[in-house]
């Protein structure tokens, strides 16, 4: 263990230098939280490195562990790199006598370009520059070799609000052929990112712009059409995501995005209404989920959006049974918080009504947990509430339903 000092100051004895590099270089300027730190050091051998921090924890190039202030950090060799094949992972690495300059040059945008020596920043790439102008910049040509960068420009403009460079567009647009390669998993953890932004719209818009949302993002899309709400169906999740900002689970966050899928594919001469597209956007939402090889319970809640985001708003009207069939449901709560968000987060809306109904969804799931609560089956068969000895599960849960829904009718009827 020791302190960024004592690494410098070992690096150096051994004729190297030390730089921070990469995000922690960029927030730093940007007086931002830094989460990670990363080092990079120049003027050492790999052999040398090994001998100074033991074996790398690297599997395609060097990487090294060192405890700083009780945090272990990554120190890597100075590296170019150079592709080798269409697989992201097909990359030849040169750590011999590689400058700090020839490092920054392999990164993917300006901003990420930047080093900090401990005294001054290096900056061949303007990055400082960019960050002040909020621009989004690919560093050399180099950046196609990676398309999974596509999606971190994406990304990055959701997370900060940056505008990409015209350049840098064209540059993604052109690489629309090397995109289908990229593994679901891999964008959907840029995907993740984003769903926790400030700004999600900015990374489907930008996709969009330059015609590549329909490689990863097909149902997304096909949205794009006439809506009652915010004019196109895109633009309506669009908005809902934007007004949500990241602040919900990530669960909620992905049920406002699949919830209306169904709309992309309703028949034109129904729009702007999108008759049974709750139903159409079950098996879209799975499908849009296993393409990113998303969690299944993920893709189901996706699904389940879908299928109930109308009817749990619906529960003023409904009867007793319906109240338990709906309420009763495992992610009810969850189901009833995406119902609401979708209406009350659209152009238009009346948050005091929304509410309102929202409060009557919240006031379903306690009477419905309640009533669960207190008739279970074991409580029927003390009782002695069960008929005859010979009784199928499907006819047990048949009679502890009846049985609940007379007591919700009770509850129901006194709370109104």
């Amino acid at each position: 263990m020791g302190s960024e000092w004592m690494l410098r100051d070992m690096v150096t004895r051994c004729g190297g230098k030390l730089y921070k590099v990469g995000g922690c270089v960029r927030d730093t300027f940007m007086e931002k939280e830094i989460n990670d730190t990363d080092y990079m050091v120049t003027g050492l051998t790999e052999e040398r490195a090994k001998k100074l921090f033991g074996e790398s924890v690297g599997q395609s190039f060097p990487v090294f562990l060192f405890d700083v202030d009780g945090e272990k950090c990554e120190v890597a060799l100075a590296r170019k790199e150079r592709s080798t094949g269409d697989g992201y992972n097909d990359f030849e690495v040169d750590v011999e006598n590689v400058t700090i300059e020839e490092d920054l040059f392999r990164r993917d945008l300006t901003m990420n370009a930047i080093a900090d020596d401990g005294f001054r920043l290096i900056d061949p790439y303007n990055g400082v520059k960019d960050i002040i102008e909020k621009t989004l910049r690919h560093v050399s040509e180099a950046f196609a070799e990676d398309p999974l960068r596509v999606y971190r420009v994406a990304r990055f403009s959701a997370q900060m609000g940056f505008d990409v460079a015209p350049e840098t567009k064209a540059l993604c647009a052109s690489m629309k052929s090397m995109l289908p390669a990229l593994p679901g998993f891999r964008v959907f953890k840029e995907l993740n990112k984003v769903m926790k932004s400030k700004y999600p719209s900015r990374f489907f818009d930008f996709l969009k712009e330059v015609d590549l949302l329909d490689v990863h993002f097909p149902e997304i899309s096909a949205l794009n059409v006439p809506d009652k709400h915010d004019g196109t169906a895109y633009r309506h999740v669009m908005n809902l995501l934007d007004r949500a900002q990241g602040r919900f689970p990530l669960k909620i966050m992905y049920g406002l995005l699949m919830h209306d899928l169904g709309k992309g594919v309703t028949p034109a001469d129904q729009h702007p209404s999108h008759h049974q597209h709750e139903i159409l956007g079950g098996p879209l939402a799975k499908k849009f989920g296993k393409r990113l090889q998303m969690d299944s319970n993920l893709i189901n809640f996706g699904a389940r959006c879908s299928l109930y985001h109308l009817v749990m708003r619906k529960v003023q009207e409904m009867k007793p049974g319906k109240v338990l069939k709906y309420f009763g449901m495992n992610d009810s709560e969850d189901l009833s918080l995406v119902s609401y968000l979708d209406a009350v987060y659209r152009d238009g809306a009346d948050s005091k009504v929304e509410t309102e109904i929202y409060n009557e969804m919240k006031r379903a799931l306690a009477l419905v947990q309640e009533v669960k609560n207190e008739y279970t089956g074991n409580h029927l068969i003390e009782t002695g509430k069960v008929p005859g000895k010979t009784v199928t599960g499907k006819q047990f849960g048949e009679i502890l339903d009846m049985k609940r829904i007379e007591l919700l009718k009770e509850r129901l009827r006194c709370q109104d």
